[in-house]
């Protein structure tokens, strides 16, 4: 862990990766819990990817590896792709889905489904930078947070069984949020985060 924190500038997608990998039980208390997934059959190999980690969010690896117990490995269906911006000396740099490859690579991904944005050749290095910091700030920082209720609107939606159990008790208490209780008298609170 205190390798990847002490991770700073350019560094290779793969190479992240592989100091995960390396770390003490990491096969069995991680990879080991995990449904395996098949790799992609198309997409950019990772180790093409680079990651400039000045503009990235910081890595909190323990978060990326509960996600992948919690929910049985890597979806290739949620993940998406991640995007890419190609640098004029023909680097390829992870601006956004940063957290999104660390996650199919430690689950045994090669390849990654990628868009792939092309910088202008007229740009210098900095320039480039600061292109995909505020790409990455538009997508990120800019992008509406999913209200407590639309998440669990959708969990439910999803057959959760501990949204189910938790729409059972609104229902039995006549309240609604979303309108996920088809209850016409049930009471609207308005926020899921207030229930």
């Amino acid at each position: 862990f205190g390798r990847i924190n002490a991770m700073s500038g350019v560094v290779k997608l793969k190479d992240i990766i592989t100091t995960i990998k390396s770390i003490d039980n990491f096969k069995n208390d991680t990879l080991d819990k995990l449904n395996p997934v098949n790799d992609y059959l198309e997409g950019v190999s990772i180790d093409e990817i680079y990651i400039d980690l000045s503009y990235q969010r910081k890595l909190i690896l323990q978060q990326l590896i509960n996600r992948l117990i919690r929910y049985g490995g890597f979806s290739k269906e949620a993940a998406g792709h991640i995007d890419l911006a190609q640098r004029k000396d023909g680097r390829l740099f992870g601006w956004d889905g940063f957290h999104r490859a660390i996650m199919g690579g430690i689950a045994g991904c090669t390849r990654l489904p990628a868009a792939i944005y092309y910088h202008d050749k007229a740009r210098t290095p900095s320039q480039e930078q600061q292109k995909e910091a505020n790409l990455f700030e538009v997508r990120n920082g800019m992008a509406a947070k999913v209200s407590a209720g639309a998440l669990f609107k959708s969990q439910v939606t999803g057959r959760r069984p501990d949204a189910l159990k938790t729409l059972d008790v609104m229902k039995a208490c006549k309240l609604n949020v979303e309108g996920i209780n088809p209850d016409p008298d049930a009471y609207d609170l308005g926020g899921f985060a207030f229930f």
